[in-house]
């Protein structure tokens, strides 16, 4: 089969955004004097391409994790062999969790970390993964989280038995550790000279000034720090938690930049009515960084004022310009009123002086066609039935292991006729199957909810597949009176499915994806099934659901955009409002999430019309989907994040 070129393969922004390469020296020299800046970027100039060391730097590993950001960070190092001599992977030991074995592998060295006035022993373990080693570092009264209600997250310090604790300051503290515990564990690593440190979010991202304090207290030899965000989240940052792993803490050191009127990008304003979708995973917010969005920009006063989150503070240290995990996501953090009135109003200076671009995740997993070579080959001909005939048969399979999974936690349940026998099940009624974090702040769970709503009965069938952290029972509640008005049309399955998961993605109709912002998405986890998706047009799922309306010929499935009313400014106060809403049934009260709920239900009905009246476009589709999952390729991001790292060294 021919892999169609990827729609955004011209992408222009990457090369332009390395350009920004000079040392920000409005932000640097406040914290180092001229000899050790000079010796910094001495330190950055003299990195050798042909024995570069990367250390991907990341929160979360095997024994810790939530969301999207490990599965990066499982496949794309090894790619990232393609662009250096080296690749390893760093990453703190989590011992409170649940699955926390008592040695997460072969003990390689201690060593001394300090940190708030203080020496802290730090152990170093070592395993491997698809052939890339894997360093974690753990020490007794850090990275302690219980990991929430199911024991597994490391973000969240709650727990069964305390469920009120505040995670913020613990998060803060252990990231702050870990970033004072890199450049030590390089050191005693041995991995000092021509070293990439690339650093993973908000948590990591202090990396990128402990190591330049390494090279000027001579640790390292030479090394540069970049910066994936993997979300839009940050976090205060005070005086006195810089002072746990600096003494360049002062107010002074940590000025704003005083820009000129035409390089001010305020947060609301015309940009963010120039939002688009290109034509070509995580952590809780932390804090509430937009309270500081309204401070003045410019002037003498800009000077006075301290900078007053970790992005704002540590984006301007890092070598290259910022990344995040897909292309059109970079574009909403810089136009979307969501992200430049709610998340990033604070960061678009930063961003405009740094740079940032948007670097594609691969796929999460294993590539593999869905359907047989004989059915891919008669759909490229216009001879659908094959095709059709093997989803006929996924579909069964689901309905079958349906049938049989029961278990009694499950909240609601599907129905056949009235028979809990699912495979007397119609074969014109679709169904639809939502997974994923129950994340009131991103994932829309509660979008498909009201969506439901507006459904007739029995038009359609859902099964929902979340996991549920602890701030989001009210949202599981929500669909505890959905699965009961609804009777027969809505199963929950707030757990980890012990079966009948892979059945259900491969066999759903549709699956869907109602997220309020998604930086990358997971359309290519049901495509790689057999599934096409229903989407919110946000961020990376713009680059992969293809429209059945917009381009039918290459359609992967259904995309709806919400209606905005009123200025940039006005919608990102009420996304805000939305995202702030602890009761999913008071989100009803603005115009924004009501067009939500109506163009969800309106891309649902389009999706039923396409399978119950249009076999022949729902077969295409099929077809297509497996082609749009190869567009997005490891390789392709390791050779883009290597002409990050490759500016990162060249940088002035």
């Amino acid at each position: 089969m021919q892999e169609k070129k990827h729609p955004m393969s011209d992408y222009p922004d990457l090369d332009s955004e390395l350009q920004k390469t000079a040392t920000q020296y409005w932000a640097m020299q406040p914290l180092f004097s001229e000899g050790e800046l000079q010796k910094i970027i001495a330190a950055r100039r003299a990195i050798a391409t042909a024995s570069r060391t990367v250390v991907y730097a990341v929160y979360e590993n095997r024994y810790a994790r939530s969301g999207g950001i490990f599965a990066v960070a499982e496949n794309l190092p090894s790619a990232l062999r393609n662009v250096c001599a080296q690749v390893v992977v760093m990453s703190p030991f989590h011992g409170g969790l649940r699955k926390a074995p008592d040695r997460p592998g072969e003990i390689v060295g201690q060593v001394e970390v300090p940190f708030d006035g203080r020496s802290v022993t730090t152990t170093i373990y070592r395993y491997e993964s698809q052939r890339v080693r894997w360093y974690l570092f753990g020490a007794a009264g850090f990275f302690d989280a219980p990991g929430g209600p199911n024991g597994e997250d490391p973000y969240d310090h709650s727990s069964a038995a305390q469920p009120r604790v505040d995670s913020n300051p613990l998060q803060l503290r252990d990231g702050l550790f870990a970033a004072a515990a890199i450049p030590c564990v390089l050191q005693a690593l041995g991995i000092v000279r021509d070293v990439v440190v690339h650093v993973q979010d908000w948590q990591l991202a202090p990396t990128a000034l402990t190591v330049k304090e390494a090279i000027v207290d001579g640790l390292l030899d030479s090394a540069a720090v970049v910066l994936t965000s993997h979300n839009p989240y940050d976090c205060k940052l005070t005086e006195a938690d810089l002072a746990k792993i600096t003494r360049r803490s002062s107010d002074a050191s940590w000025p704003r930049p005083q820009l000129e009127a035409d390089q001010i990008r305020p947060a609301g304003d015309a940009d963010g009515d120039a939002w688009s979708p290109l034509a070509d995973r995580g952590t809780p917010v932390v804090g509430d960084p937009t309270a500081i969005a309204d401070m003045p920009h410019g002037g003498a006063d800009a000077v006075v004022r301290r900078r007053g989150t970790v992005y704002e503070c540590m984006i301007p240290l890092v070598d290259a310009a910022v990344s995040t995990v897909s292309r059109q996501f970079a574009r909403d953090l810089r136009t979307h009123p969501l992200q430049v009135v709610h998340f990033t109003s604070h960061l678009q200076q930063v961003f405009g002086l740094r740079g940032l671009v948007g670097v594609d995740n691969g796929l999460f997993m294993q590539p593999h066609c869905p359907f047989t070579p004989d059915a891919v080959e008669r759909a490229s001909h216009g001879d659908f039935a094959q095709i059709l005939s093997e989803k006929r048969a996924k579909r069964a399979t689901m309905l079958a292991a349906l049938t049989e999974y029961r278990p009694s936690a499950r909240i609601g349940g599907l129905l056949a006729e009235g028979s809990d026998d699912l495979t007397r099940l119609a074969d014109e009624v679709p169904v639809f199957m939502m997974f994923g974090r129950m994340d009131p702040g991103q994932k829309g769970f509660d979008v498909l909810a009201q969506a439901v709503r507006k459904l007739a009965a029995n038009r359609a069938k859902f099964i929902i597949c979340p996991m549920v952290p602890a701030r989001a029972e009210a949202f599981l509640d929500q669909w505890r009176v959905i699965a009961h008005q609804r009777v027969g049309d809505v199963v929950i399955f707030p757990f980890r499915m012990d079966q009948g998961y892979r059945e259900s993605m491969a066999g759903a109709t549709f699956c869907v994806m109602p997220s309020l912002h998604e930086p990358f998405g997971a359309a290519t986890e049901p495509y790689l099934e057999g599934s096409p998706v229903v989407a919110h047009a946000t961020g990376g799922l713009i680059q992969q659901v293809v429209d059945a309306r917009e381009n039918p010929a290459e359609a992967t499935g259904v995309l709806y955009q919400v209606q905005g009313v009123g200025t940039a400014e006005q919608q990102g106060r009420q996304w805000r409002a939305i995202l702030e809403s602890a009761d999913p049934e008071s989100r009803m009260h603005y115009p924004l999430y009501v067009s939500l709920v109506h163009e969800l239900a309106a891309g649902l009905a389009t999706a039923i019309g396409i399978y119950q009246q249009d076999r022949q476009a729902y077969g295409r589709m099929l077809s297509r989907l497996y082609p749009q999952a190869m567009t997005f390729d490891w390789n392709r991001a390791a050779a883009e994040y290597g002409a990050i790292y490759d500016a990162a060294a060249r940088a002035g």
